[in-house]
């Protein structure tokens, strides 16, 4: 009983660090960082919103990335297929992300940062959760997505 306790209070403890060190983190990234940070968000919230043609217009024309099953980068024609055959199929219920790192490099943005959400795919319910890496670059002021690439958290 007494572990147990001193489990939680730990863990408590962790998590608040966790959270404490995240927002610390992002109270110190300069103006472009946070700029580019809002374009990662506002992706997860037109996929919340299933909007396919918001998605569609923030990848670069020369988009490449891969993630939870491809076995080689996608390119540009690619990801819109996705968008529109996967973005309509899913009803995401909550989204949750986590920055950890942004890397400016002149109008180029490196971001890597956690996620979770909660979502149902032909009816049924699961729950997502991983890391993930976005490249974004500024082109006619506007952030557009250039590679991506990432997946699941380990269960292990």
């Amino acid at each position: 009983m007494r572990k147990q306790k001193i489990f939680k209070i730990m863990l408590m403890l962790f998590i608040g660090m966790t959270v404490m060190s995240n927002t610390a983190y992002a109270q110190k990234w300069s103006a472009k960082q946070q700029e580019v940070w809002k374009a990662v968000e506002k992706w997860w919230e037109l996929e919340k919103n299933n909007d396919v043609e918001g998605i569609k217009a923030l990848y670069h024309k020369d988009y490449a990335g891969w993630g939870w099953g491809d076995n080689a980068p996608e390119g540009h024609a690619e990801a819109l297929r996705w968008a529109s055959h996967m973005i309509p199929k899913r009803k995401i219920a909550y989204t949750n992300l986590k920055p950890l790192d942004i890397l400016m490099i002149g109008d180029v943005a490196v971001l890597h940062y956690f996620y979770s959400t909660r979502e149902t795919v032909d009816g049924k319910e699961r729950v997502r959760q991983g890391r993930w890496t976005d490249v974004w670059t500024m082109e006619n002021g506007k952030w557009l997505l250039i590679a991506d690439s990432g997946g699941a958290l380990s269960t292990k």
